[in-house]
């Protein structure tokens, strides 16, 4: 068992359990927006933006894993402080808060979306918030070690039903649709690849999560390998580019689900969009509860609360809120989440991580 700094009792979550998690917190989400966003950037050559963004977030995902394991006992939040001094470690605390309670609130808005379009569009956007919510806090409330069992149940199936739905559009591939390669050259294809390396280094929640890995020798073979998997969905994901072309893709504003909605079990199993949804959405909601998780434990490591749970309803509230704020606000959330957020991760998991880690390693060389 560990113990936060709140004196938080969590129960500690298997090598393998934190590999499903990384994988179903990245993978959930990636496919809302982002074969759109590569695809105009990259046009044909998408599949090798998603290899450019693949490597890229190996890179910075060792630089990341390598300051945490320095400190295996502790977070993020915790050590800061030890490397700079307390005064910037809280700064540096409360932008790591902050970041996971922006991506909770951030999600929950993409989820309301698809509820809208996909289920009743008339219904009060913010009731879609409320429910999320509350379900997401179900589960915080039962510890990580909830979140990490349930999501080890769903993500299998959902990964199954993400590759039969790839199988059943196999004959709607045209794969001409990714030639010609590197027609304008091959900056596109790096920009496209930002946007890819962007959801990928997502997996820098796991400087929250090594204190609670029972086998932390493992940690960064796991975060490797979850990258290399969420790479290979990826890859999948650009299938869509083949089935549709670039002009078609660059437009949809969901086009995961008009990838589902095009495939079919022969003439008389079409429409197969709702049994994804569930699965999608199912995700989306381990992803939105993990979120809140960890960013009301940052916040509790920051002000130094002695348990998390008092932060639970305040926090939830303002997911919420912000969440039905930006409600009529979708194309700059898309316009926010497409130009602005690639720049802010890379300063969550590679400026800030890169700079704790090199004074920390100058410090361990005077000591010596």
């Amino acid at each position: 068992m560990s113990e936060t700094a709140s004196n938080t009792k969590i129960i500690e979550i298997s090598a393998k359990q934190f590999l499903l998690l990384l994988v179903t917190y990245v993978i959930s989400t990636a496919d809302v927006f982002l074969p759109a966003f590569v695809a105009q950037e990259a046009k044909e050559d998408s599949w090798i933006s998603v290899i450019i963004g693949t490597i890229g977030a190996l890179i910075i995902a060792n630089i990341f894993i390598t300051l945490g394991l320095r400190y295996p006992k502790k977070t993020i939040i915790q050590y800061a402080s030890d490397i700079v001094g307390i005064p910037i470690g809280k700064i540096i605390g409360f932008s790591y808060a902050y970041y996971f309670i922006f991506v909770a609130w951030a999600v929950t808005r993409e989820l309301e979306e698809i509820f809208v379009t996909a289920f009743n569009p008339d219904a009060p956007i913010i009731l879609y918030g409320i429910v999320t919510v509350i379900v997401a806090a179900y589960a915080v409330m039962n510890g990580l070690e909830v979140i990490a069992r349930i999501n080890e149940l769903l993500l299998p199936i959902g990964l199954i039903v993400l590759f039969g739905i790839s199988l059943l559009n196999i004959p709607n591939v045209d794969l001409t649709n990714f030639l010609p390669v590197f027609y304008n050259g091959i900056i596109p294809s790096l920009k496209g690849g930002l946007f890819v390396q962007t959801w990928l280094i997502e997996t820098v929640i796991t400087l929250m999560l090594i204190p609670y890995i029972k086998e932390k020798e493992k940690a960064r073979k796991y975060l490797n390998f979850a990258i290399l998997i969420l790479g290979g969905t990826l890859i999948v994901g650009a299938s869509t580019i083949a089935v549709f072309g670039v002009s078609l893709t660059e437009k949809f504003l969901f086009p995961a689900l008009e990838y589902v909605r095009y495939a079919s079990l022969g003439p008389n199993i079409q429409n197969l969009d709702m049994g994804i949804m569930l699965v999608w959405i199912t995700g989306i909601y381990i992803k939105i509860a993990l979120s809140y998780f960890v960013g009301v434990l940052a916040l509790t490591q920051v002000i130094g609360s002695r348990s998390y749970k008092r932060l639970m309803v305040p926090i939830g509230i303002i997911i919420i809120v912000f969440a039905s704020a930006s409600a009529r606000m979708l194309i700059e959330l898309i316009y926010s989440i497409k130009y602005i957020l690639p720049f802010y991760f890379l300063v969550i998991a590679l400026i800030i991580p890169s700079i704790l880690l090199l004074i920390s390693v100058i410090r361990k060389q005077k000591s010596s």
